[in-house]
C-alpha cells in the first residue's frame, strides 16, 4: 500500500480493503460449498 494513498483518502483506502477482505472470504466460501 502507498503511504500517499492512506494521506489523502485513508477512509476509502480502509473501505476498499474492508470490500476485498469481504469478496475474498465470499470467494472461499463458495469455493468449500462446491
Amino acid at each position: 500500500m502507498k503511504i500517499r494513498a492512506y494521506r489523502s483518502g485513508g477512509i476509502i483506502d480502509l473501505y476498499y480493503s474492508f470490500i476485498t477482505l469481504m469478496l475474498k472470504r465470499r470467494l472461499i466460501s463458495s469455493d468449500c460449498f462446491y
